[in-house]
């Protein structure tokens, strides 16, 4: 176990179970593990995307994991569109990761 990740954590301390009972606190203790568990390195093309989507940067949340709070965030928006109705959200995504101008991407979506 990484203890300099380790220390940067708010809600996970090490523990093997998840000692929370409200669902966000437990979210954040499984990134945190997940983080610790790969020793606070962060993925480079995650960074990139972060970075070039002016992603801000929140004293005493490490990089690396604030970055992954972002992925799974986003990946909930997608699935929560797709709960909602939006049925073209794969098209948004695909705007998004294709890097189309706001005008394609309208044009797309309809």
């Amino acid at each position: 176990m990484n203890a300099e990740a380790l220390s940067k954590c708010r809600y996970y301390s090490g523990e093997e179970d998840c000692p929370f009972s409200i669902d966000a606190l437990r979210h954040y203790w499984d990134l945190e593990r997940l983080y610790v568990a790969h020793d606070g390195e962060l993925n480079k093309l995650q960074d990139e995307l972060y970075t070039a989507l002016g992603g801000k940067e929140f004293g005493g949340i490490p990089r690396a994991l604030l970055i992954e709070m972002f992925t799974v965030y986003g990946k909930w928006l997608l699935e929560e569109a797709k709960k909602g109705g939006v049925e073209d959200a794969g098209k948004l995504l695909e705007c998004l990761y294709m890097k189309m101008s706001t005008e394609e991407a309208k044009r797309m979506l309809g």
